[in-house]
């Protein structure tokens, strides 16, 4: 990203190497958020295994990078509506396939596949039916194919609980942590970003990442 027309700064003219950031929501976007601010703090070492057997850089970039999340845990919107802050009703499907919503760099074959397309149903000639013809039991298998591409929201939950283990994302995760203000440190450029019951994180960035779902929108009329 470079400097826009309108004279907005770019990334790295607001970015530093040892910027210390909040990322508000342990969502998608949170969750992407949070791997791109490991990969620049690091020139990508984080992202290709330095921070699964280097404690120190470890240690380091947790006094940069905070992830507050309400939650109890990753996903936003696909977490089951059971728990709380979560939205997802039992039989949820996303409506775009696996291969539209993965991430570029994290394939959907990277997790065990828990879903088994179920196995057409080859009809018996009866008294009562008619048999399937070979193209109608080639559409159920297709159908049956189609269906499994699309995923459920516990799938899509674990697709992101993956990518955080594979990223080292889940180390800088603080759950059942709700921000309740953002405000700026007098005389300093930093934020202060407040957790209710928690001590208060100190940072020079907050970027927020939250969804309209999260509550309902009420209009008069």
């Amino acid at each position: 990203m470079s400097s826009s027309a309108a004279g907005l700064p770019s990334e790295h003219e607001v970015l530093q190497k040892d910027s210390r950031v909040a990322v508000i929501g342990a969502g998608s976007i949170g969750l992407v958020a949070a791997k791109e601010l490991l990969s620049f703090f690091t020139d990508g070492s984080a992202v290709s295994g330095g921070l699964h057997t280097d404690a120190s850089l470890l240690a380091r970039l947790q006094k940069q990078l905070y992830v507050f999340e309400r939650g109890r845990g990753v996903g936003g919107v696909w977490r089951s509506s059971r728990s709380p802050f979560g939205n997802a009703y039992d039989s949820l499907h996303t409506n775009s396939s696996k291969g539209m919503m993965e991430l570029s760099d994290f394939p959907w074959s990277k997790i065990a596949a828990s879903r088994t397309p179920p196995t057409p149903t080859t009809a018996t000639a009866t008294a009562t039916t008619t048999p399937a013809t070979t193209q109608q039991l080639q559409q159920q298998q297709d159908n049956s194919h189609d269906l499994a591409s699309f995923a459920t929201h516990q799938e899509v939950c674990r697709y992101f609980q993956a990518y955080c283990r594979e990223n080292c994302v889940d180390r800088f995760i603080s759950f059942n942590t709700e921000v309740v203000r953002v405000a700026r440190v007098a005389n300093d450029d930093d934020h202060d970003a407040s957790p209710p019951t928690a001590q208060s994180s100190s940072s020079s960035l907050a970027p927020v990442s939250y969804t309209h779902l999260t509550l309902p929108t009420i209009y008069s009329v």
